[in-house]
């Protein structure tokens, strides 16, 4: 997995996922008659299943400049994107929203400044799995 790219709206990114970086996370998203009635019985009322991914990204060191753009395009202020990222034994694409990211700067090597380890959250808009 440690060369695995991103694809995130429709444009594929040359960078690396970390080894053993990705973490993959689910929530039950509950409907407005969930809770508890008078007697303390819970109330299921799940609508569905939402996948949340994390996952430190790399530059390929071959291709700097892709993982320039891939931080351009997660850090601008459009938050909303659709990411296409590994599932079971297949993938999964989705409409998510990014709350923050974080990397290191590494030092420079000649005229280059050196960037990696860039931390993100997907955290998906809508359940991609419903009871509905």
């Amino acid at each position: 997995m440690g060369k695995l790219g991103i694809t995130m709206d429709g444009q594929a990114y040359d960078v690396w996922i970390e080894f053993d970086s990705m973490e993959r996370s689910f929530d039950f998203v509950e409907g407005q008659n969930a809770g508890f009635a008078l007697d303390g019985t819970d109330i299921d009322d799940t609508i569905g299943t939402r996948y949340g991914y994390s996952m430190t990204v790399k530059p390929n060191p071959n291709n700097r400049g892709s993982y320039d753009y891939f931080f351009e395009a997660i850090s601008s202020p459009n938050r909303k994107h659709v990411v296409t990222l590994p599932y079971n034994q297949s993938t999964i694409t989705f409409e998510c929203k990014v709350l923050a990211g974080r990397d290191r700067f590494k030092g420079m090597q000649g005229a280059s400044q050196l960037w990696d380890g860039l931390s993100v959250q997907f955290i998906p808009i809508k359940p991609q799995r419903s009871s509905i």
